[in-house]
C-alpha cells in the first residue's frame, strides 16, 4: 500500500513535500506533465525495479496488486512502464472525497511545519483537484480492457459483487477460496462503523464552492449534492 513512498529513497516522492513544500518538489504532485520525460524514466525504472524485486520475494507467478492514490498523478507513465498493467480508479462523492483528503494531507503537513495558512490549503486543494480528475480524463485514452472507473459506493455497498465484476472485467478467476474471504467481509462491512467525520467548513471551505467545482463530477456519477445540515 502507498508505493509511493518508496519512491522517498531516491527523492521523487510526492510526499515529500510535506516535509519539503517548495516549488521544486510540487512538480512530483503533477507527475505526468511537470516531470521531464528523462527524469520520469528514471523514477519508474527504480520503481519497476523495486516491483520486481517484491515479486520475486514472494511470487514470480502472483499478480502485483498496490492501492496508491498518489499514483493517480502517473497514469501514463505507469502504462508506459507496465504495457500490462490494469488500473482500478475508484470515485468519491467529491463532498466526502475532498475533506478527506485535506484532512490527511493539513495533518502531515502540520506534522512537519508549525501552520497550514489559507494560502497552503488553497494549493492542497489544487492538487487534490487535479488527483481527481485526471485519471478521469486520461484512462479513456488507453484500451478499455486495462481500466475501470468504479464508484467508492459500490465497493462499501457490496465488496464482494464489486470485486467479481472487476476480477471478471480484467479477465481474472476468482477461486473458491477467495469467495469464502469476501463473504466474511461482507459481514465485516455490516458491522463497521467509520469514526472518521469531515467537515468542509473546518478548512474554511464551503460546500457551495465545492458543488461548483465538481459540476461536472456530480453529474457524471449522479452523486447527491445534499450533505447533513450542521456539522459539529
Amino acid at each position: 500500500e502507498e508505493d509511493e513512498i518508496i519512491l522517498s529513497h531516491i527523492f521523487a516522492s510526492a510526499f515529500l513535500n510535506f516535509v519539503f513544500p517548495f516549488e521544486e518538489m510540487e512538480r512530483f504532485l503533477d507527475f505526468d506533465r511537470r516531470v521531464t520525460p528523462e527524469k520520469r524514466k528514471r523514477v519508474m525504472k527504480f520503481y519497476k525495479e523495486c516491483v520486481q524485486r517484491h515479486l520475486y520475494a514472494f511470487g514470480k507467478q502472483k499478480h502485483f496488486s498496490s492501492k496508491n492514490p498518489a499514483f493517480s498523478a502517473k497514469i501514463q507513465s505507469l502504462f508506459e512502464t507496465f504495457p500490462d498493467a490494469r488500473i482500478v480508479c475508484l470515485v468519491r462523492t467529491p463532498l466526502e472525497a475532498v475533506p478527506s483528503a485535506l484532512s490527511f494531507m493539513s495533518f502531515c503537513m502540520r506534522s512537519f511545519n508549525s501552520d497550514v495558512g489559507k494560502e497552503a490549503t488553497d494549493r492542497i486543494r489544487e492538487n487534490i483537484a487535479h488527483w481527481y480528475t485526471y485519471p478521469l480524463e486520461k484512462l479513456p485514452e488507453y484500451p478499455e480492457a486495462s481500466w475501470v472507473i468504479e464508484e467508492y459506493r459500490n465497493l462499501i455497498k457490496d465488496p464482494a459483487g464489486t470485486v467479481k465484476r472487476l476480477y471478471g472485467h480484467f479477465g481474472f478467476e476468482v477461486s473458491g477460496e477467495y469467495l469464502e474471504v469476501l463473504a466474511q467481509e461482507m459481514k465485516e462491512e455490516k458491522k463497521y462503523k467509520s469514526e472518521h467525520h469531515y467537515c468542509l467548513d473546518s478548512f474554511g471551505l464551503m460546500e457551495e464552492k465545492v458543488l461548483s467545482e465538481y459540476a461536472p463530477i456530480f453529474k457524471q456519477f449522479a452523486f447527491s449534492t445534499c450533505t447533513e445540515a450542521n456539522c459539529k
